[in-house]
């Protein structure tokens, strides 16, 4: 037996996810070749070594995919039923698609499931399309942040091991604020240029409590002239960190 659309919310958020799907009269159980091949645009044989792949790699899918032939007919496939098709398919677009985009309309395919929304409906098709933008937008703002603050904890054990310092030290204050490099003289802070004013302050503040002196360090772009007097009038040494060199002004 073969049905069309068994996954209509799916369908309509992605154009790859549409086409024919078989099912088992007897079991009710779908066609796991059937899904990993129209999310990969890829031949039933390559999907059995994605679906063998995932078996291998995540142990919550034993005893959940089955070999069967459907009707009793043809060649031996790898066979689930609907909760696990669903949960195949997130696996699947991992790589491929944003996680959390897939997750939310998973949930919306259950509620479809459960007959509590018609994703047919112009209003419902409508409010899927709006949150896909907003969780797209989402998912690009966090990957900014974590490339940014990837670039920080370079920068900061770099600094750490050109001046034999400690990162993330432990400044006794009552919050338990962590200094990013702490040196027998130099409580550093590193900042990118935008957050300055941050880290002059912490800087300030850290190198009170581990009597030390102040530096605000400045990640790939220089400050105004402007704000480096600011800097300095309340003494702090300002320095850089530029094309993976340390530059002392």
């Amino acid at each position: 037996m073969t049905i069309r659309a068994i996954f209509p919310v799916f369908s309509l958020a992605f154009p790859e996810f549409r086409g024919r799907i078989r099912i088992d009269t007897a079991t009710r159980m779908f066609c796991a070749n059937d899904i990993v091949s129209m999310m990969t645009s890829k031949s039933l044989a390559h999907a059995s070594g994605t679906i063998r792949k995932i078996k291998e790699d995540h142990p919550e899918f034993t005893g959940k995919i089955q070999s069967g032939k459907i009707d009793n007919k043809g060649r031996l496939l790898h066979l689930v039923n609907r909760d696990t098709a669903i949960t195949l398919a997130l696996y699947v677009a991992k790589g491929k698609l944003k996680l959390q985009i897939v997750a939310y309309f998973a949930e919306i395919e259950k509620q479809f499931w459960r007959s509590e929304v018609n994703p047919l409906d112009p209003q419902v098709y409508k409010n899927i399309k709006k949150r896909k933008y907003e969780l797209n937008a989402m998912v690009e703002e966090e990957a900014h942040y974590t490339q940014k603050q990837t670039r920080h904890n370079d920068a900061r054990d770099s600094i750490a091991i050109l001046l034999s310092g400690i990162t993330e030290a432990e400044c006794g204050t009552k919050m338990n604020e962590r200094c990013d490099v702490l040196t027998e003289t130099h409580a550093i802070e590193v900042k990118p240029r935008h957050q300055w004013k941050q880290g002059l302050g912490q800087a300030i503040v850290y190198a009170r409590f581990t009597k030390t002196l102040p530096v605000l360090c400045i990640i790939d772009e220089r400050l105004r002239a402007e704000e480096e007097t600011i800097c300095t009038a309340v003494g702090v040494q300002v320095w850089y960190f530029i094309d993976n060199s340390l530059v002392k002004k």
